[in-house]
């Protein structure tokens, strides 16, 4: 039985602001937008904002073509509309095209450097092409601008991981787990890094920890099981 990973790179964070589950393609508000693109003097602006807005919306509908066809006009008419370039990396990064989303992040990156997310998406992008040590840096510095950011920590060592790396793994889940301790994943990453180790007793008490919190978590009473066959329990 092979151990599985609870991936997240088929997710993009969309940005930071969460309801409940749900992830919004929204990101600094009317306020902010309106402080990034500028209001009032300048029409052309004003158009970019609009453009903006309409492609905020299509890109919470799910509608990407769409979303990156009003990008495209918001950064003709404001070529330093980082949150334009953003957002249109966001929705190729939906689509499958890494390379286009990273290109875009990069802008992004260069107009505003300062943003966690950016580096965060633009991380995942690269995991996604299997660039994993160009995937490491960005999550670093994702983690270094927020070092609260528990699923940049929990990404970061899902990378150590794939690369063997199951001890610098393993302190980045404890990281995460110290900001988050309700988090499945969290444990059950932990779970298989400490699995992939032949820690056994540690990968059995991390899986046990994911399915006191997630009872139905397939894959962790998998590798409970084959933690606890390796170690010669009889199950």
């Amino acid at each position: 039985m092979k151990t599985v990973l609870e991936h997240d790179y088929s997710k993009v964070r969309l940005q930071m602001k969460r309801i409940g589950s749900l992830v919004l393609f929204v990101c600094l508000g009317v306020a902010g937008s309106m402080a990034l693109f500028g209001q009032g003097a300048n029409p052309e602006l004003e158009a970019a904002l609009a453009y903006y807005n309409r492609g905020v919306a299509n890109g919470s509908a799910g509608n990407y073509d769409r979303a990156i066809e009003n990008f495209n006009q918001a950064i003709r008419l404001n070529p330093a509309a980082a949150l334009a370039y953003y957002y249109r990396g966001v929705a190729y990064h939906m689509k499958g095209d890494f390379d286009s989303a990273i290109s875009d992040y990069d802008q992004a990156i260069r107009l505003i450097p300062d943003d966690s997310r950016v580096y965060y998406n633009r991380a995942r992008a690269y995991a996604n092409k299997g660039n994993y040590n160009r995937a490491i840096s960005d999550y670093t510095q994702a983690i270094q601008l927020d070092p609260n950011d528990s699923d940049a920590l929990n990404n970061r060592g899902i990378v150590y991981g794939i690369l063997g790396e199951y001890d610098r793994a393993i302190s980045d889940y404890d990281r995460a787990i110290r900001l988050n301790p309700e988090n499945s994943r969290f444990y059950y990453n932990r779970g298989n890094a400490y699995l992939a180790k032949g820690a056994y007793d540690s990968a059995i008490e991390d899986f046990e920890t994911t399915l006191r919190i997630a009872p139905g978590f397939v894959n962790a009473m998998r590798n409970l099981e084959l933690a606890r066959s390796q170690r010669g329990d009889r199950i």
